[in-house]
């Protein structure tokens, strides 16, 4: 019987695997060695020699088909007379799965994890190729176009329907699967308090985009802090990257997952450029990297459709319209684009994922996208820690498989933690409170440091969106004026009001400025919570007429 390596926190424990739903040898997950991490390609210990198909895996709670689910029925003359759809399947030795999307996958077992092909790919039509070859047939572009449809067909009439996932996957009960995406199609399963890697044994069904890039395997003992060599960043901002990348690998990308958006902000010679790209590498490896920004919210979600995260560089401003969708993004939605050739047919996007922007000035002008962000301040480098991108580059490559197994611990630890998790902070963004609370108590750190560090920034990116806004400017000199007497009147009060206190009469206003009563009430009312963290309380009254009320608090936050 093979054996299977578990990493226990600070332990090596070796226990018997279990029978997986796709057969093979009982209890056959392949072992991965313990005292040091894989080079990318390299065949772990009991694993299958040669390259498998591009693929992944399966939440072990969705049935998977087993061999009476079989699509055709198993006889020589099936798989001697390749023509039709069914016979295709049993020579390949695959079977159908329809995603959420109705997206067709051909699901492969054979040795290791299972791998999977997209109908119609490159890759799944030369499969199809081998196995008519192999019997001595060929098939023209007409012929292959045939058995794709029927496939589609036989894949929709089966009804056999899971979840396709991208980089990380939940595990039923706690935990997540992340995909390394090599040649074995190795698995890393984290849990509370134990992280196992998997050549063999796991059953979650991934689909590897063509675009992937691997994710360095972890060595046996971890160490994070070598990051530090490569970003300068302060002691707590460090704390706060940190648990944003173990956050952001530990949550898939499902209904009801949250992600913040990564913010580098700096000037010249701070590295924001190389940060992105190292973050990239730590959580989802790409040969796209780090990108321009899209122009609109369907590239935007065309970016994150087979992404974990994406990466965009250089930002110095980010227009209302695409505030709002990446606003979408952390949360969770959709765009819907035409479908090609069709004038009335539509496809539904999922716009949802983890964003990293960076850029040299202040570019979140939108206090609700700001609320969405943890904005990260990075220092130049003093003049004898500078060395070159390559050599820093060098320098994580030799040192990422203990990093990364710092990172898997760390997840581990704070998965164990959450339960105890007191959030004394709250935030838009609750879940990453909480992931902040259960990470002081594994790092032994006074409860609500990371939270309260967490707030000041968000408070910090509010204070600069409100800046940048015009109105929201105007508001808070207006309202500073105020002490603590109340302001109230109806919105064309406050339109003249503001446009008297700002000699708006006398000179042009600028772009973004409310020109009448209803765009002032349209545009006050999303900044009210940036307000709020700057001690400007705004109350909209409904009666015969309509009031706004405005409100010096004084400097408070929250």
């Amino acid at each position: 019987m093979k054996e299977n390596i578990e990493f226990e926190i600070g332990a090596h424990v070796a226990k018997a695997g279990h029978s997986g739903p796709f057969g093979g040898e009982p209890g056959a997950k392949t072992p991965v060695p313990a005292s040091s991490a894989l080079p990318h390609g390299s065949v772990l210990a009991g694993a299958p020699e040669k390259n498998a198909p591009p693929l992944d895996a399966l939440d072990e709670s969705t049935p998977v088909p087993t061999a009476q689910h079989s699509l055709a029925p198993r006889n020589d003359a099936a798989v001697n007379k390749v023509t039709s759809a069914a016979g295709v399947l049993e020579a390949m030795d695959a079977h159908l799965v329809l995603d959420g999307y109705k997206t067709v996958y051909g699901v492969w077992r054979g040795h290791g994890n299972p791998k999977l092909l997209k109908l119609c790919s490159l890759e799944f039509n030369g499969a199809i190729r081998e196995a008519f070859m192999q019997r001595g047939l060929r098939q023209n572009r007409r012929q292959l176009a045939d058995v794709n449809d029927e496939l589609r067909s036989v894949a929709e009439a089966s009804g056999i329907r899971t979840d396709v996932w991208r980089r990380v996957a939940p595990r039923p009960g706690g935990g997540i699967v992340i995909a390394a995406y090599d040649n074995t199609n190795t698995h890393i399963h984290v849990s509370p308090g134990r992280v196992e890697v998997l050549a063999e044994g796991s059953d979650v069904l991934f689909y590897k985009p063509p675009a992937a890039g691997l994710i360095t395997l972890p060595a046996a003992m971890g160490d994070i802090n070598l990051l530090r060599k490569i970003l300068n960043l302060p002691a707590v901002a460090f704390r706060l990257y940190i648990a944003w990348l173990t956050y952001t690998l530990a949550h898939a990308k499902m209904e009801g997952s949250n992600y913040v958006h990564l913010c580098f902000v700096g000037g010249e010679g701070t590295g924001k450029s190389l940060a992105a790209k190292v973050t990239m590498m730590l959580v989802d490896p790409s040969e796209v990297g780090v990108e321009r920004f899209p122009a609109n919210a369907k590239d935007l979600a065309i970016g994150l459709q087979n992404r974990h995260l994406v990466a965009f560089d250089n930002l110095r401003s980010i227009t209302p319209a695409m505030s709002d969708a990446l606003c979408t993004a952390a949360t969770g939605g959709a765009v819907t684009a035409r479908k090609l050739f069709s004038d009335e047919d539509q496809h539904v996007i999922a716009l949802h994922g983890a964003i990293l922007l960076n850029g040299i000035y202040d570019f979140i002008e939108q206090p609700d996208l700001a609320q969405r962000c943890l904005p990260l301040r990075l220092e130049p480098l003093p003049e004898g820690r500078r060395k070159s991108e390559e050599e820093l580059r060098r320098q994580l490559e030799a040192d990422m498989p203990v990093i990364m197994r710092g990172l898997f611990d760390l997840i581990a630890k704070i998965q164990a933690c959450l339960p105890k998790a007191e959030v004394t902070n709250p935030q838009r963004m609750i879940e990453f409170v909480r992931w902040l609370a259960a990470m002081e108590i594994v790092d032994g750190a006074p409860a609500g440091v990371y939270q309260d560090v967490y707030a000041d920034a968000l408070n910090d990116g509010q204070l600069d969106a409100l800046q940048d806004s015009s109105l929201g400017s105007a508001v808070l000199e207006f309202a500073a004026t105020l002490g603590g007497a109340p302001w109230s009147g109806t919105p064309s009060e406050l339109l003249t009001k503001l446009n008297q206190f700002k000699a708006y009469g006398v000179q042009r206003p600028p772009r973004d400025w409310p020109d009448n009563e209803i765009a002032l009430s349209k545009r006050l009312a999303p900044l009210q919570t940036a307000l709020m963290t700057q001690g400007v309380r705004v109350q909209f009254k409904r009666g015969k007429h309509r009031r706004i009320d405005i409100t010096n608090l004084g400097d408070r936050h929250g």
